[in-house]
């Protein structure tokens, strides 16, 4: 899992930083400022979940906590 930010403005990191810690947060954070991310993979929306293997493919855009949970599984067979 990753967790990717747009947009934080001054101080991003140190944004991210401190949500972090707020929300306990154990997963890695990205920082994407010029949005480069969600360009790549063509996001419609925040949140949004995106499955991506472990080579960068794009695996799946689920809508759903099933629908994530099925490729998941997918991806680990």
């Amino acid at each position: 899992m990753l967790g990717i930010a747009l947009n934080e403005g001054a101080g991003g990191i140190s944004k991210l930083q401190k949500f972090r810690k707020a929300h306990g947060v154990t997963y890695p954070l990205l920082l994407d400022e010029p949005g480069a991310i969600i360009t790549k993979f063509g996001f419609s929306g925040i949140p949004q979940d995106v499955v991506i293997d472990t080579t960068g493919k794009y695996v799946a855009a689920p809508d759903s906590i099933p629908g994530l949970v099925a490729a998941l599984k997918k991806l680990g067979k």
